[in-house]
């Protein structure tokens, strides 16, 4: 399955780590430049900075 998650705090970074660990392929969009490089780090390219209502 192929699931694009909107933002990354608690519930999204939480739906991504589970999706993840599933071996789902995912796609997290995070506003915040602080928290986007956070996820980054953790999620690697799996994170794109961005507005999710601008795409």
């Amino acid at each position: 399955m192929y699931a694009v998650v909107t933002g990354g705090g608690k519930i999204g970074s939480n739906v991504t780590r589970s999706l993840l660990a599933m071996g789902h392929e995912v796609t997290l969009i995070e506003k915040d430049e602080v928290r986007f490089s956070r996820l980054e780090v953790e999620f690697g390219p799996s994170v794109l900075r961005g507005d999710a209502s601008e795409i």
